[in-house]
């Protein structure tokens, strides 16, 4: 074989493995179940206001109608974290059906303790470390 012929297939075989690496990639993006709780759960009993320092701003706080406490939501919408501003009109947007989102909810009790979490979508636990 020529020299020109390795050297095209040896082209080829390199564009398909990063190919296969990208696709592999793009797979593992998101996280599992197991491993976002085992990153969420160790804030537990921690006050949120730690939580705050670690990831900004919230994009809401709502206060329970009880009193008992407060439920912090942080959305991303993608890799991009919503703002408290931007938070109402995305929330009620049906534009953002077809976007890829994350959410995480932190319940806290009266003393800012975090008591329990949630979170639904897309999410990956890059964000949350």
């Amino acid at each position: 074989m020529k020299r020109s012929s390795l050297a095209t297939i040896a082209a080829g075989l390199a564009a398909k493995m990063v190919l296969v690496l990208s696709v592999a990639s793009c797979a593992r993006s998101i996280s599992s179940s197991s491993e976002i709780r085992a990153a969420m759960h160790p804030w537990v009993g921690q006050d949120i206001d730690d939580l705050i320092r670690k990831w900004g701003a919230p994009s809401s706080v709502f206060d329970l109608p009880t009193g008992s406490g407060k439920v912090y939501t942080w959305l991303y919408q993608g890799e991009i974290l919503v703002t408290a501003r931007d938070y109402p009109a995305l929330h009620t947007s049906a534009a953002t059906a077809n976007v890829s989102y994350c959410r995480f909810d932190w319940n806290t009790d009266r003393t800012r303790r975090i008591e329990s979490y949630r979170w639904e979508g897309r999410c990956k636990v890059k964000k949350i470390l």
